[in-house]
């Protein structure tokens, strides 16, 4: 016969199990939300960073400074594409080509024909959330390793283990088993 556990009154725990469950703010727990933007290849590399400079200028991306306005593509003729704008700030068209997305002064040889994409509204504050805008549109994370751990499930460290297990402290409210 197995010796049983000391239980605090009213606890479900024992002495030596812990539970923990992480509590997220709504921005850290939501799913990620989109928003369509206009995308096109960029068929001379060379150009790339006077392309930047003219599109930062025309269609500045405001409240979207996670995202990155280049992405690689692999397997494709042209390896780079460029975000142009939200599709809410460009100019009405009946159809969609380069010359009606960006004024007769810009050059944009360099550009490919565009195509509509989606891409994260807001910065990924947990590593899921992350993954799942990578899969979208490249952005930048800047990650909070407390965020990571408690949702690993990793909160208790060894040594606050050892001493609630020590001082016999019940994991669900934290007061005194003695």
């Amino acid at each position: 016969m197995e010796p049983q556990r000391k239980r605090w009154k009213g606890s479900e725990c024992g002495s030596d199990s812990w539970t923990v469950y992480p509590v997220l703010s709504d921005e850290q727990s939501k799913d990620l939300e989109l928003v369509e933007a206009f995308a096109a290849p960029v068929l001379n590399k060379k150009e790339t960073s006077r392309l930047l400079r003219e599109l930062s200028s025309l269609y500045p991306m405001s409240g979207l400074q996670h995202i990155k306005r280049v992405r690689a593509v692999k397997g494709s003729p042209h390896p780079l594409e460029v975000l142009l704008c939200l599709v809410r700030d460009a100019p009405h068209m009946e159809v969609l080509s380069i010359d009606s997305l960006l004024p007769s002064g810009v050059k944009h040889d360099a550009l490919g024909e565009p195509f509509r994409v989606k891409i994260p509204a807001r910065p990924p504050l947990t590593r899921p959330q992350f993954e799942q805008a990578g899969k979208h549109w490249p952005t930048s994370f800047h990650e909070d390793k407390q965020v990571t751990v408690a949702l690993s499930g990793a909160v208790h460290c060894t040594s606050e283990g050892q001493y609630a297990h020590a001082h016999d402290v019940c994991s669900d409210c934290g007061q005194s088993r003695k």
